[in-house]
């Protein structure tokens, strides 16, 4: 909400449009301290008031609603979807992904991500060329979920990358300054995609790294992806089939929050940053994998 101050008596005049009195902190004291009952009456009342409508505010922008479903959608605490940020949300949401499947989480000291190799490129965005268009036809495409499908469609993954194109056995990867490749199983893929031109064991990406096909592994990162895609349509399809012409707010409502937290969590997660923040974390540089910025050039 824009308004010219915060206060609880402009808040609660934007929201419910009544005003509330403002008495300053002293004349309270001094009409509790009176030897008239009424004063008295009259501070409690209005002591009463600031901490009922707080709490009015909050059900009335469905505080509560949506905190207990980002807390859901996240797997963290009511108070965390509060007090931490995007990143802490990224590796909650990774972490109910990898455990069931066996994985650990590499979690690098700030001296190792300072230490890693700095980023080599950077996204390129190109920018229309303001001009007046009379006879030429535009065109506006826009895409539906690009990263996301970029991700699934390649398997982009930690637990699918081979490392870069090198030729020496051991290198980089990230923090680790030991990752060696095993060059058997590369030869074994790069010879099966030989033989099979319409299939492909392993992907390049552009700046040289490698990544296993859904074939051979499927990735973490592109399952929780498709999985949020899933169920955001099927929050939407309940919202359009069953909430809205049965006329339930209150689903309404759930249903609402729900599709708010799975959008914040693709936004946090940043559906770029899915890949970026957490993965290369060419934004908050929190995370360890600068020389696998896959995006940079896609």
């Amino acid at each position: 909400m824009k308004l010219p101050s915060q206060t609880l008596q402009m808040v609660h005049q934007k929201l419910f449009h009544s005003s509330l009195p403002y008495f300053t902190d002293a004349a309270l004291i001094e009409m509790y301290t009176s030897r008239s009952d009424d004063m008295r009456r009259v501070a409690l009342s209005v002591l009463l008031t600031r901490a009922v409508i707080p709490h009015r505010i909050a059900q009335h922008l469905r505080f509560y609603t949506r905190v207990v479903e980002f807390s859901r959608m996240y797997g963290i605490l009511f108070y965390e979807v509060l007090s931490r940020g995007s990143q802490y949300r990224v590796e909650a949401t990774l972490h109910r992904m990898t455990k069931p499947m066996g994985y650990a989480m590499l979690s690098p000291s700030p001296e190792e991500v300072h230490h890693q190799p700095s980023l080599v490129s950077m996204p390129l965005i190109m920018q229309p060329r303001s001009d007046f268009y009379k006879d030429d036809p535009i065109v506006v495409l826009d895409f539906r979920s690009l990263y996301p499908s970029i991700i699934i469609a390649y398997n982009l993954c930690y637990s699918t990358c081979l490392g870069k194109v090198s030729k020496h056995r051991r290198g980089r990867l990230g923090v680790l300054t030991s990752y060696k490749q095993v060059d058997p199983l590369l030869l074994r893929l790069l010879a099966e995609d030989d033989m099979c031109p319409k299939s492909h064991r392993v992907t390049f990406a552009p700046n040289g790294c490698m990544f296993l096909s859904p074939e051979v592994r499927k990735g973490v990162l592109p399952q929780m992806l498709q999985a949020l895609l899933d169920t955001r349509l099927e929050v939407l399809a309940a919202l359009k089939h069953v909430a809205q012409p049965s006329g339930d707010n209150h689903m309404q409502r759930i249903l609402q929050e729900q599709q708010t937290a799975i959008k914040n969590a693709r936004k946090h997660n940043l559906w770029v940053h899915c890949g970026l923040l957490y993965w290369t974390n060419a934004v908050c540089g929190c995370r360890g994998c600068h020389s696998h910025a896959w995006a940079s050039d896609t």
